[in-house]
């Protein structure tokens, strides 16, 4: 599926691609450094029709928990100093916004 993404702020748009997790030979992808993450998702997968969920990986970074608490308690980094811009259809209405805040918590 080619599908086209498009830059809100600039306007500039890209064209991307999806394939199968961990890219596709078709298309001409060559197993690279990029492709360890999608690695350690297809670990024990038996296929890719069945892939691509992290459900039931764990990543340890050897972080304190004191540290990891604190961080999820502050929230997503992205969204830490940034007022939440839902666009001009949901920021009008106070309900939608509600929700949208709800459903980012």
């Amino acid at each position: 599926d080619v599908m086209t993404q498009v830059n809100s702020d600039s306007g500039t748009s890209r064209k991307i691609q999806r394939t199968a997790a961990g890219g596709s030979k078709i298309f001409g992808h060559v197993k690279g450094d990029d492709d360890a993450y999608a690695d350690v998702l297809l670990a024990g997968k038996d296929s890719d029709a069945t892939a691509g969920a992290a459900a039931g990986v764990k990543f340890d970074l050897g972080l304190p928990a004191g540290l990891v608490a604190a961080q999820k308690k502050k929230g997503s980094q992205s969204l830490r100093s940034t007022p939440k811009n839902y666009g001009p259809m949901i920021s009008k209405d106070k309900h939608g916004s509600k929700c949208f805040d709800e459903m980012l918590k």
